[in-house]
């Protein structure tokens, strides 16, 4: 009889996951995969705490799935040579399942488990889940990707339909338990053990060649209160529950999007429903515009006249720059992997235009700090802090930190939180007089070619 094949990936969850309800719906055994991509865990420390994260949330999934009499097996190798292992050891598969992704290479990557599905007789299929509206769903009355997020938001809201949010409801009583995989590990292991490929016990994360993390997530606030006062709260850092620390979870898929979306139409949460608009929003830019990963969405942008001088890079990092607002939230990025939104768009205000430094710096520092990196909205924001990207903050915007901290920050309960010295003598002045540096990058968006600065 035909198996099902469900491949894990940006979904680890049980509930309201369109691809895994799919895949549970036609009535045969089940056999369920998550995959440890050397090409994406090769750069990263040892002891990454998004790995530490996510090998913890597999673990609980595969607790999960035992308590419906299912197992899930963690692989560890390039996702073709897996599946061609995959697919010898379990010829009865005929189909393999799972949720679409949008990012350069995995796109690249599932294009490629397709084609290896086709040539072995196996159907291959993806399903839209981890957003609302997806690739060209939302365009212009041309047919035009949006540029701008107003219209955008606009033509989403129109759209939206209950349909658009009704949970995929998983079946699994029709499903046949299955047995252990002792039999399946001994099959890998036969075949050498320079393989770079083999089957994870799940005992412990130095199985793929990590250590655990020290760095613990914060709690998420998916709390009815945290979204009816968001939109009064969520631009003060120091407000405990001002934001929900979704981005984690919903970007390791823990929590459904349609689920989201329901609870803030439900509470009229219409400031914080915007936020997963614009989430979407910079997913689908990426979609369309790849290349966007390394270079700016503006074409005039690749002869903007950066400048680099290692000390500030590093006082910045180190949120030694001598600006309160600024060295508080590099300093909670550091110790904890997490940023307060706005605190965000301060810092690479600061990093792009006070110190006229590359955006692609600040966007890869990010990626490799914040415990919920998430390509499309990690590039998309630097370009639109740096003014390069679609939709981007006027070339003129550039934030006053002093000012930005005695709006959001009046008591300096965030600064001293992680400033302690911010009023001795020991902290140190600024890198660069406001002024002066507002000038000196008013004066390099003027080179820019004409018709960027209008």
């Amino acid at each position: 009889m035909s198996e099902v094949a469900f491949w894990f990936r940006r979904d680890l969850r049980l509930d309201d996951n369109v691809g895994l309800s799919y895949a549970c719906s036609k009535g045969l055994t089940v056999r369920f995969f998550f995959i440890f991509d050397p090409r994406i865990l090769d750069p990263l420390p040892r002891d990454d705490h998004r790995v530490s994260f996510l090998w913890n949330q597999l673990s609980h999934l595969g607790r999960e799935l035992q308590e419906r009499g299912q197992l899930l097996q963690v692989w560890y190798g390039p996702p073709s040579e897996v599946w061609k292992t995959i697919l010898s050891l379990y010829p009865k598969i005929q189909f393999v399942v799972c949720n679409h992704d949008y990012e350069p290479y995995a796109r690249e990557r599932d294009e490629a488990i397709r084609a290896l599905c086709q040539q072995s007789g196996v159907t291959f299929y993806s399903f839209k889940d981890q957003v609302i509206f997806e690739k060209s769903e939302i365009v212009t009355q041309n047919q035009e990707v949006f540029r701008v997020f107003t219209p955008y938001k606009k033509k989403w809201l129109s759209r939206l339909t209950p349909e658009s949010t009704k949970e995929a409801r998983v079946t699994w009583s029709s499903l046949p338990p299955l047995k252990g995989q002792g039999a399946v590990t001994e099959k890998v292991r036969k075949r050498g053990s320079l393989s770079p490929i083999f089957l994870c016990s799940m005992e412990d994360i130095e199985e793929i060649g990590f250590k655990k993390s020290q760095k613990i997530p914060k709690e998420h606030f998916f709390h009815d209160e945290v979204l009816r006062y968001y939109g009064r709260r969520r631009d003060y850092p120091a407000e405990e529950k001002g934001t929900t620390r979704l981005g984690l979870y919903l970007r390791f898929g823990l929590v459904s999007v349609r689920q989201c979306v329901r609870q803030a139409l439900r509470l009229k949460a219409y400031d914080w429903l915007s936020e997963l608009i614009w989430r979407e929003f910079f997913m689908m830019l990426l979609y369309h515009f790849p290349d966007t990963v390394n270079r700016p969405f503006r074409k005039e942008f690749n002869s903007f006249p950066y400048r680099y001088q290692e000390s500030e890079w590093q006082r910045w990092c180190a949120g030694e720059t001598g600006v309160p607002i600024v060295d508080a939230g590099m300093r909670e990025l550091n110790q904890t992997g997490y940023m307060h939104n706005r605190v965000r768009m301060i810092v690479a205000s600061y990093l792009t235009k006070h110190l006229l430094h590359d955006w692609r710096l600040g966007e890869r520092y990010f990626s490799q700090k914040l415990f919920d990196f998430d390509l499309s909205a990690n590039v998309g924001n630097w370009q639109w802090v740096a003014g390069c990207g679609v939709d981007a903050a006027p070339y003129f915007r550039i934030f006053n930190p002093s000012i930005q901290q005695k709006r959001f920050d009046p008591n300096c309960e965030y600064v001293k939180r992680w400033v302690p010295e911010v009023f001795s003598s020991s902290y140190p002045p600024p890198l660069v007089d406001h002024s002066f540096a507002r000038q000196r990058a008013l004066s390099a968006f003027q080179r820019l070619p004409k018709g960027y600065v209008k």
